[in-house]
């Protein structure tokens, strides 16, 4: 992807989008509520993205304030499609609101998961945190 980055928004059912390219990737913030009301809205932007097939698609949810089974859904079809696609797929999740939900499901261990964009931006993994 060449030119300079772009952005855009938009806000459905208590979730908001913002996608915004970063080089070769990609970033989709997401903010607000993930539901199964605002889930179309969500995979409707991700397979807009997906189409393009980006290198790396990261998919942030630093600003999601509840994350039902219907958005950890479609963080799992990302998954599974951008795999068929040679596209890295990336999820940032930090916190009790957006890690516990998965690491319930066991999904935690399926995505490829970053504490900040910056860590998944730059492929690093994140660091081994102690369990208690």
């Amino acid at each position: 992807m060449t030119g300079p980055p772009s952005s855009s928004s938009r806000k459905v059912s208590g979730l908001e989008v913002a996608e915004r390219n970063d080089g070769e990737a990609v970033v989709l913030a997401v903010g607000g509520i993930v539901d199964m009301a605002a889930a179309p809205a969500l995979a409707e932007q991700v397979g807009v993205i997906l189409r393009r097939r980006p290198p790396v698609m990261v998919v942030d949810l630093t600003e999601v304030n509840f994350l039902a089974t219907a958005g950890m859904s479609i963080l799992m079809e990302a998954h599974r499609k951008s795999e068929e696609l040679s596209i890295s797929c990336r999820v940032v999740a930090d916190g009790p609101v957006t890690v516990r939900p998965m690491q319930l499901l066991g999904i935690d261990d399926l995505l490829d998961m970053y504490p900040t964009v910056d860590a998944a931006l730059r492929g690093r993994p994140p660091q081994a945190e102690p369990t208690a």
